[in-house]
């Protein structure tokens, strides 16, 4: 992927070299992928008061907790 902001880059970067080594460590980048957009939806969370974003962004949430339970899981 290519990305004109520099920290998601370098993340991104960061993330599928650490990913392709082998399965296991591809596992937890998923984890780690995982963690950071419930972290990131969790924030989103405070700062909005529209019934129709909330919704939307408590079903990513949830979502996302169901995947890395599935990453945990393996």
């Amino acid at each position: 992927g290519t990305f004109t902001n520099s920290e998601l880059q370098r993340l991104y970067d960061t993330l599928v070299a650490r990913g392709t080594k082998n399965l296991e460590a591809a596992l937890q980048v998923g984890v780690t992928i995982e963690e950071m957009d419930i972290a990131d939806i969790t924030e989103q969370l405070k700062t909005t008061t529209d019934a129709d974003i909330t919704a939307t962004l408590e079903a990513l949430r949830s979502a996302s907790e169901n995947h890395l339970s599935a990453f945990q899981r393996q």
